[in-house]
């Protein structure tokens, strides 16, 4: 076999290793995986045991992703059959004409104990005075910086929320001002950097978003780059940190490319369980 041949038959392999890799990366994006979290905590109240809570973050919606995809992911949303959704930030992508249209979508989801949401450095960017409007005009529940008592048949829990640290004002104090240390508490922040330097009073678990999973990962391991001052450290997952537990969304949206390597998109399912 002459040099030629063989330099075009490795032209052609590398060109098809090339499409196979672009298509994986493109589905690992588009389609967000289902990703179900048993979570076990000592003093879980027996009323939250059975309780089903969809956390979503980070959906980027914007010239990218059109109306058909954003639909799929709210009914793939209802196809859970959540008890509560929370949302963590990150709503648009480039600009604030998408505000609306997002919200009108997610206030399609259906939770009889309801849709709370934080907002994330893009949706204070570029949509700051639209989005709480738009969030109220479709029964979402805007939590920044604020608190929400679940009542159940025996008991209850709170949800709370912080404010984005880049362009909101985050006051974890005002968000936490009239819980009691007993109490079960879920925080929804949009990324964990400012959650590991807490105060001692903390949440029982902490949902956040906005690392994308490094979105371009190598094995899911290390990412080149993350927009967390702790680099890889919280890059993907569930962590146990000092007196809380935190888990950390790859989010079903993209940033700037809608490709995924090792970061599948996904949205999660959480189960509280007692341990």
């Amino acid at each position: 076999m002459n040099k030629k041949i063989m330099l075009l038959k490795a032209g052609f392999l590398l060109i098809i290793v090339a499409i196979l890799v672009a298509t994986d990366s493109y589905l690992q994006a588009y389609y967000p995986r289902v990703v179900v979290n048993e979570i076990e905590f000592d003093d879980l109240p027996k009323s939250v045991e059975d309780l089903k809570i969809v956390f979503l973050s980070d959906i980027h919606y914007g010239p990218d992703r059109d109306e058909k995809w954003l639909k799929m992911i709210v009914n793939m949303v209802n196809a859970q059959d959540p008890d509560l959704v929370l949302l963590g930030g990150d709503y648009v992508e480039w600009h604030a004409s998408y505000v609306e249209p997002v919200m009108k979508e997610l206030g399609q989801i259906e939770a009889p104990f309801g849709v709370y949401a934080v907002m994330g450095n893009h949706d204070y960017f570029r949509g700051a005075t639209l989005m709480p409007p738009a969030m109220k005009r479709n029964n979402i529940v805007l939590i920044d910086n604020t608190k929400q008592w679940i009542e159940l048949d025996d008991g209850g829990f709170w949800i709370a929320g912080i404010a984005d640290p880049i362009y909101g004002q985050p006051d974890y104090q005002k968000a936490h001002v009239g819980i009691e240390e007993d109490d079960f508490m879920i925080l929804v922040s949009h990324g964990p950097d400012q959650i590991i330097t807490l105060p001692n009073t903390k949440p029982d678990l902490v949902l956040s978003g906005h690392t994308h999973g490094g979105q371009i990962t190598l094995f899911g391991k290390w990412a080149p780059y993350v927009p967390s001052k702790y680099y890889n450290q919280y890059l993907s997952g569930l962590f146990q940190l000092p007196g809380m537990k935190m888990l950390v969304s790859n989010g079903v949206g993209t940033f700037k490319w809608p490709l995924r390597w090792f970061a599948p998109a996904q949205m999660h399912v959480i189960q509280l369980k007692r341990g």
